[in-house]
C-alpha cells in the first residue's frame, strides 16, 4: 500500500532589484541567511542595468525586469528595489513620478541613505572601530 508522498510547499518568491553589484552581493547575503533559518521563501535578485544611479531609470527598469520574470517564473509574494539617495533631488520633475510609478506596480521603494556602500559600513561594523 503506497501512502501520499509528503508535499513540499512552494516557496514565497520575492523579487530585489537592485541598482549595483554591491547591492546584488548584499542581497546574496541576505539570501543565504534567510536559507540558513528556513527554506520557506526565495529571493530573486536582479541587478538592474543601465541605470546611471538616476532613481526613476532604475524603478522602469526594474519594473520592466519584474514583469519579464513573473512571466516567465510566476509570481512573486513582495516586489522590492533598493537604491540610493544620492542622486535623489538632482532632478525633481523625474524625483515625482518614482512613488506613484512604484505604487502602480506594488513595487516597495528602500531608499539607502546616503549610499548602500555607507549602509555596508553601518551594519557590517569592525570589531574594534566606532562610526
Amino acid at each position: 500500500m503506497r501512502r501520499g508522498s509528503a508535499r513540499i510547499p512552494q516557496r514565497r518568491r520575492v523579487f530585489l532589484a537592485c541598482e549595483g553589484e554591491s547591492e546584488q552581493s548584499y542581497g546574496a547575503l541576505l539570501s543565504r541567511l534567510i536559507n540558513a533559518r528556513h527554506a520557506r521563501t526565495h529571493l530573486d535578485i536582479v541587478l538592474v542595468q543601465p541605470g546611471g544611479g538616476d532613481p526613476l531609470a532604475i524603478v522602469e527598469q526594474a519594473i520592466r525586469l519584474l514583469n519579464l520574470r513573473a512571466r516567465r517564473f510566476g509570481t512573486y509574494t513582495s516586489r522590492a528595489v533598493l537604491l540610493d539617495t544620492d542622486k535623489l533631488g538632482l532632478t525633481p520633475g523625474r524625483d515625482k513620478q518614482i512613488e506613484s510609478l512604484a505604487d502602480r506596480h506594488s513595487l516597495d521603494l528602500i531608499w539607502q541613505s546616503p549610499c548602500h556602500e555607507a549602509l555596508l559600513l553601518r551594519h557590517l561594523r569592525a570589531p574594534n572601530r566606532t562610526v
